[in-house]
């Protein structure tokens, strides 16, 4: 049986690509200009955390109480990370979904061996 040649054309899958940049107020920005708000999550909870640091702060080191207000202290501080790594598995999640191939600045921690202004923003 011959075979018969017919023109195939192949099709290259498109790729939707997006870079995005991390900042300091807003969380990111993406080149699609999508814009995501820093959530601030130890603002949010920064009275409890000081509150619990000040009751830690208060009782007498290696003491029954001293232990369970470390723990109260433990549990406020997982709490805000939770929080943090439930936000970042949404969002990668979504920008995974929606796109092919993402890029990412490099930050980098030290400009010209000299440290950078801090600032007071908390993620």
């Amino acid at each position: 049986m011959p075979i018969s040649k017919t023109n195939i054309s192949i099709c290259k899958p498109s790729r939707i690509t997006v870079g995005i940049d991390v900042g300091i107020t807003k969380f990111c920005h993406d080149s699609d200009n999508n814009s995501i708000d820093n959530p601030l999550f130890l603002n949010n909870d920064l009275r409890p955390l000081r509150r619990a640091g000040r009751v830690l702060s208060r009782r007498l080191k290696g003491s029954n109480n001293w232990k369970k207000a470390k723990i109260r202290l433990q549990i406020l501080h997982e709490h805000i990370m939770n929080k943090h790594n439930n936000f970042l598995y949404k969002l990668s999640t979504e920008y995974s979904k929606r796109y092919d191939v993402i890029f990412l600045e490099r930050l980098h921690a030290l400009n010209n061996g000299e440290k950078l202004p801090s600032c007071k923003v908390y993620s």
